[in-house]
């Protein structure tokens, strides 16, 4: 586990994926703090992605670099995404050790 959350300190752009129905969709975003195993990002409450939270918590996110990669699926809990100042809100991810190395 402590080699997936290395590599994520040094590698702060993940790629997430959420889905609308029944289509995918993926954006890149970055890691904003990272506590032990919990990952936060910010977004807006008026973009597409955190109504796409709101409504199916269910998400993957993927980091890759030098020739090692963290794929991981997992479920943002709702009590994650609490109110912060200027309408930015939180989220959290908790990556599994799941890295790889081709």
């Amino acid at each position: 586990m402590e080699r997936v959350l290395s590599f994520l300190r040094d590698h702060k752009e993940i790629a997430l994926a959420t889905s609308e129905g029944n289509m995918p969709k993926l954006r890149i975003f970055q890691i904003m703090k990272q506590e032990e195993h919990v990952l936060y990002f910010a977004t807006s409450s008026k973009k597409a992605v955190y109504r796409e939270l709101r409504q199916n918590p269910n998400v993957e996110i993927l980091a890759y670099a030098d020739n090692m990669g963290l794929h991981r699926n997992d479920v943002i809990p709702a009590s994650c995404m609490a109110s912060r100042r200027n309408s930015k809100y939180r989220s959290s991810v908790k990556p599994k050790p799941h890295a790889s190395s081709p």
